[in-house]
């Protein structure tokens, strides 16, 4: 196992900074084996998993590196936005099960109107409440 704090500036270089190189050449070398893998009858079922693999690739990653860019650029807005799908979520169910009386449709039932607006108001109160007080940062 490679202790990176032991080790020297050009195996961090190496594997940390041209990190992008060593993904587009994966990526490639992926490529080109499937490629030379491809069967005659087959090209439907190939082309699906291909497709498959590469979605199941690509999403987590790039949710993964748009999480830590919001990090990285601005605590302020992972706060917002995050805190906002929250205090959506918690009071929508809040004032659902408090006040709820209409439903909202027929797909899930125990969604209100009540729930819905409720949520609503208490995000734009929370978003409002929050940028006061984090630009200060």
């Amino acid at each position: 196992m490679i202790d990176f704090k032991k080790s020297t500036p050009i195996m961090y270089d190496v594997f940390f900074i041209d990190h992008n190189l060593f993904c587009c050449m994966l990526f490639m070398i992926g490529l080109i084996i499937f490629t030379l893998s491809l069967r005659k009858g087959q090209y439907k079922y190939q082309f699906q998993r291909l497709g498959w693999i590469t979605l199941s690739a690509v999403l987590p990653i790039s949710a993964s590196l748009f999480f830590g860019y919001y990090v990285y650029k601005g605590y302020f807005w992972m706060v917002v936005t995050n805190g906002s799908v929250m205090i959506n979520d918690i009071m929508a169910f809040v004032f659902g099960k408090t006040f709820g009386k209409t439903p909202l449709i027929k797909l899930s039932p125990n969604k209100t109107v009540e729930g819905f607006v409720g949520g609503g108001i208490s995000t734009i109160i929370f978003a409002i409440w929050i940028t006061g007080k984090i630009s200060h940062y």
